[in-house]
């Protein structure tokens, strides 16, 4: 091996290690000394969302989908054997009833992007609202439907 292929295979192990070793700066936003939410004191989920790529935003809002209704049907399933027949089919119709859209269509992939795009926008659109959790943010806009203004405009003021 000659000095010039030493020397390039060492210029290229210093440059390939801090970018390896590097980890994204996940840590709250310093302007602000509180947050409105416990589980983000030590970490921004805002910028967790936000550092993950489309896709793996999508998969994690279709995983929390899945999983939800997967949890509904098994709750219902469970009622249907501690209850009384006629009490047990009363309440798992009115949880199906009560489920958004989303949960109840075979293809939900439109409405799952759709909830995406809205937490991406929330988290662009309002930085002094980093402390927001993820599932907070995805339970507010799957279930009350609210837009990411309205999620915004509900939340007190946030002090620097």
């Amino acid at each position: 091996m000659t000095q010039a292929s030493r020397v390039a295979i060492m210029l290229s192990a210093l440059v390939m290690w801090p970018s390896c070793s590097s980890k994204p700066d996940y840590s709250p936003n310093p302007i602000y000394r509180s947050t409105r939410f416990p589980q983000t004191r030590t970490e921004s989920e805002a910028k967790l969302w936000l550092h993950w790529s489309a896709s793996e935003r999508l998969a994690f809002v279709r995983a929390f989908v899945i999983g939800y209704r997967q949890g509904s049907d098994e709750g219902c399933q469970v009622a249907e054997r501690a209850a009384q027949p006629s009490v047990s089919e009363s309440i798992c119709w009115k949880q199906t009833e009560r489920l958004p859209s989303t949960f109840r269509a075979l293809f939900y992939d439109d409405d799952v992007s759709q909830h995406s795009r809205s937490m991406t926008t929330f988290y662009e659109r309002y930085p002094e609202d980093d402390d927001v959790p993820i599932t907070f943010l995805l339970e507010s806009i799957v279930f009350e439907q609210k837009t990411p203004v309205q999620v915004h405009n509900l939340l007190p003021t946030r002090n620097p």
